[in-house]
């Protein structure tokens, strides 16, 4: 009889390894239980623009994503491939994790074609995966965490939005879960409410309507486009709160907004 393999979750975290003390912290015990195979995407805008500031550069966003020149570029790939990544990596490590850094650009992971709007300059936007490299750590028990670089087609390395990014790696990976930890509850109506469940005609819905709006807009694209590439389900959550993700993967049960087709 052949066993089943456990679920295979993407997260989607910020920068800040400060979730550790948080949702992630429930991840080492979940892998060593055998209840899900993880992927971990981070982001780290913030960082970014700390280290560009004190090198005078200035910092600019359009549309919610990080106007990158040369300059802009050079400064992400230093945050985000190196301190970034590394600390989210040790963190992990300490935790009893076996993780791996990686950005897209390794094995050429992810293909970036330029992004629509020419006026980003060296931001890219997933064309491609080729799960492979993932795939074969994960295999081996191990956690992937991925920073949002990529290559285009001349070679050159672009800067990806996170959770663009989560959603394309997700989507490729066909996994059943993807879950973006935040430091807000999940989707919140125009009332204040919180949305615990949506379809999604009904995310489109309340994009148009402005209900969705900033930067909740591209988590939640970043969530049609993993459903739209086979993910089963997306799950958006406050990633501050321990014991959430034990109660995912082990009950089902949901605090934040699950949204599927």
């Amino acid at each position: 009889m052949t066993q089943s393999l456990p679920p295979l979750a993407v997260f989607k975290v910020g920068g800040n390894t400060g979730l550790l003390a948080g949702a992630l912290g429930d991840l080492p015990a979940l892998l060593a239980e055998g209840r899900l195979r993880a992927v971990v995407v981070h982001g780290g805008g913030p960082a970014v623009s700390q280290l560009m500031e004190r090198l005078g550069l200035p910092v600019t966003f359009k549309g919610g994503l990080r106007v990158t020149d040369p300059d802009a570029l050079d400064s992400a790939v230093m945050v985000l491939r190196g301190r970034v990544n590394t600390d989210l990596v040790a963190s992990l490590v300490r935790l009893g994790v076996r993780a791996v850094g990686l950005s897209g650009v390794d094995a050429g992971m992810v293909r970036a074609k330029p992004h629509s709007d020419p006026a980003l300059g060296l931001v890219g936007q997933a064309s491609e995966v080729r799960s492979e490299l993932l795939e074969l750590l994960v295999a081996q028990g191990m956690v992937p965490c991925v920073a949002p670089l990529a290559l285009d087609g001349d070679g050159i390395v672009r800067n990806l939005n996170a959770d663009t990014m989560c959603g394309a790696l997700a989507g490729a990976l066909s996994a059943k879960w993807t879950v973006f930890l935040t430091d807000v509850p999940g989707v919140l109506r125009g009332n204040g409410s919180l949305a615990e469940h949506l379809s999604t005609d009904e995310v489109e819905a309340l994009i148009l309507s402005g209900e969705i709006f900033g930067g909740m807009i591209p988590k939640v694209r970043a969530c049609l486009e993993a459903l739209k590439h086979g993910a089963r389900a997306v799950y958006i959550t406050d990633g501050r709160r321990r014991g959430d993700l034990t109660e995912l993967f082990t009950d089902g049960t949901t605090r934040g907004t699950l949204i599927t087709e």
